[in-house]
């Protein structure tokens, strides 16, 4: 997956005073999109893209994502859906996502989400494959690992930062995912964003993420 979030922010932020991104970081059952899929929610209501095929999911996305423009933060949003309602959305049966939904001051060059993802597309228009890791809890943070060794960012410890390089170094030769990190006897949930060059991504598969 390419990163198109800030040419996504760009086109949204002429419009906008306030704006949230929702990731799916997780999915058990079957949808069409990937995990690490993106949706940037207006304070007017426009939207640029969707976390599922839209429907219900989509739509509870759309709540909590008002909620924090209005105040602010960030949550991890987990739905379930039984078969009768992932049948009438177009998915073949139900299943669990989790999506996390982050309020980004689109015109602030500091907020943590626009510097990484800024700096991802850069790396990934050299041709470097590029991993944003983001906690789940907590304040909003990002660390960017290069392919090349190339780091920007923290995700506010440097011990962390360092064990979060090193499971980088193995989503890079895999796929995006929640990866937990084991640290002063504190679990820390962490999503772990692959992106690749569009001449280096690996094809789709169909079905749920795995």
């Amino acid at each position: 997956m390419t990163n198109g979030l800030i040419e996504d922010l760009q086109r949204i932020s002429p419009d906008e005073t306030a704006v949230a991104v929702a990731t799916l970081v997780s999915a058990t059952g079957s949808t069409s999109k990937k995990v690490g899929t993106k949706m940037v929610v207006g304070g007017s209501g426009r939207l640029l893209g969707g976390v599922t095929i839209g429907g219900c999911v989509d739509a509870q996305v759309v709540e909590a994502a008002d909620e924090l423009i209005a105040k602010g933060g960030r949550r991890v949003l987990s739905i379930s859906l039984d078969d009768d309602e992932a049948w009438e959305i177009g998915l073949t049966c139900g299943g669990n996502v989790d999506v996390l939904i982050e309020h980004v001051s689109v015109r602030d060059d500091v907020d943590p989400i626009v510097s990484a993802h800024s700096v991802a597309r850069a790396m990934l228009a050299r041709g470097e494959a590029v991993v944003v890791a983001t906690p789940l809890e907590g304040r909003s943070a990002a660390l960017v690992i290069s392919e090349w060794g190339g780091r920007h960012g923290t995700l506010g410890d440097r011990t962390l930062d360092g064990a979060a390089t090193k499971i980088a170094e193995d989503v890079l030769r895999s796929e995006s995912g929640v990866r937990e990190i084991e640290l002063d006897g504190l679990t820390h949930r962490v999503f772990f964003d692959r992106q690749a060059p569009a001449t280096t991504e690996k094809p789709s598969n169909c079905g749920w993420p795995r």
